[in-house]
This record gives C-alpha cells, structure tokens and sequence, in this order.
C-alpha cells in the first residue's frame, strides 16, 4: 500500500514522490533542487534557460506547470537591457 503525502497543490503518493525526486536529481544538482523546493514554497516564478537545441528545458517547464508551478522558458519573455545612467 503506497503512503499518501498531501503537498500544496495535490495529493501524491510516494511511488510519485520517489519517480519526481528521480527526474529532478536526473536534470538539476541538489543545490537547485533545495532552491527550487524554496521557490516553489514561495510562489516565485521560474524560469528555465539553457542553450538553443533538445536539453530538457520544454519537458522541465511542462512537469512544473503540471504541478501548479509558475514556470517558463526565457524565450517566451521580451527582454530590455536598460544599461545606460538615469539622469
């Protein structure tokens, strides 16, 4: 019988907690998994950037927004470089 754990968005059970903590440890050091696990607590947005081309960044934001996080790849954002003094 697999034990149920509640967390913030849905109820998992830990065979899923287990295959999650696999995927994670697969993609991300154990350093960006404790500051995605404070980010996710937080409610702070993630962004996923990486070079162009098959790294795992589509598949990483998709298992976050299932999940109920707020996350994206850098190139659905317009970005502007503000990089001269403010007079």
């Amino acid at each position: 019988m697999s034990e149920k754990k509640e967390t913030s968005q849905v109820l998992v059970t830990s065979e899923e907690v287990k295959h999650d903590y696999d995927y994670l440890q697969s993609i991300l050091s154990d350093g960006e998994i404790e500051n995605l696990k404070i980010a996710i607590e937080i409610g702070m947005p993630i962004l996923v950037q990486g070079p162009q081309g098959p790294t795992g960044k589509s598949t990483f934001v998709k298992y976050l927004r299932e999940r109920g996080v707020n996350a994206s790849e850098k190139h659905e954002f317009m970005t502007f470089t503000l990089d001269k003094p403010f007079l």
